[in-house]
């Protein structure tokens, strides 16, 4: 009998079912990697917070493949816990925190702002058809800007670009203001969104005049009277803006342009 062959036989097998046996084996792999928020935007001072992760990997093994200087972070329990300090650069940072599960990464961008020197908006004012939809305002500033929304539309702001939203509007027209705020600054946008009826005039086509507060006329010239001590209108004329014709004390809604809706 051949020993050795048996042997070396038995050890070939061997070595053939442990092969087989680990191709056999299943290795839970990583096909899916998210993160709660794509941007953190931070204050000048700072701050800290949480961000959920979520993984098909049952073994939930994050690394923190990459992390900016200025943040500082930790993961436990499929939560990542950052802090960053006060920026004193005087200038605008930003960079992202890398989490690696597996084959898979996933990237979460940090921004911190500088105490904001300038808030400005353009245009001012955006006007909405009935229909409703998207109407976009320029945001410029060099801090973080906060954006106060009124109920019945929606404002969002990405970059420096300001999104507003409106709904059908099967009403009378409306009118908001959409507030932004950068430190010590504030600009507004003013929002209307066109209805059925104009909501400056009422539906009426018509305003009252703003130079004779409806009156139709205004003082052609002042006398001072001795016994006031006051200089009073001395005489009358019609008003320039609305004249005396049938739109007395009243002009055209600038709004509507005389339309009503």
């Amino acid at each position: 009998m051949n020993f050795k062959a048996i042997a070396l036989t038995f050890v070939v097998t061997l070595a053939v079912g442990i092969a087989v046996g680990t191709s056999l084996v299943s290795c839970d792999r990583t096909t899916r990697l998210s993160a709660d928020e794509k941007t953190i935007n931070l204050e000048m001072d700072g701050g800290k917070g949480t961000v959920g992760l979520h993984t098909d990997n049952k073994e939930l093994h994050f690394v923190v493949d990459h992390a900016p200087s200025w943040v500082s972070v930790s993961i436990a329990d499929s939560t990542l816990t950052y802090t960053a300090g006060t920026n004193d650069t005087q200038a605008v940072r930003e960079d992202s925190v890398v989490i690696k599960c597996d084959n898979r990464s996933v990237s979460i961008k940090f921004v911190q702002a500088v105490r904001a020197t300038y808030l400005s908006v353009e245009p001012e004012s955006v006007t909405l058809p009935k229909e409703g939809g998207t109407s976009t305002v320029s945001v410029h500033s060099d801090g973080c800007v906060q954006v106060d929304c009124p109920e019945g539309i929606t404002a969002t702001l990405s970059g420096d670009v300001l999104s507003i939203d409106a709904p059908n509007n099967n009403g009378n027209a409306k009118s908001y203001s959409v507030n932004l705020i950068a430190d010590e600054f504030t600009s507004t946008v003013k929002v209307t969104v066109k209805g059925n009826v104009c909501s400056r005039c009422k539906g009426k086509g018509s305003i009252t005049c703003p130079e004779c507060r409806g009156q139709g006329i205004i003082c052609s010239y002042t006398e001072y009277n001795e016994w006031t001590g006051e200089y009073e209108c001395a005489d009358y004329v019609d008003c320039w803006n609305c004249g005396s014709g049938s739109m007395f004390g009243r002009v055209v809604c600038p709004s509507c342009h005389g339309t009503g809706h």
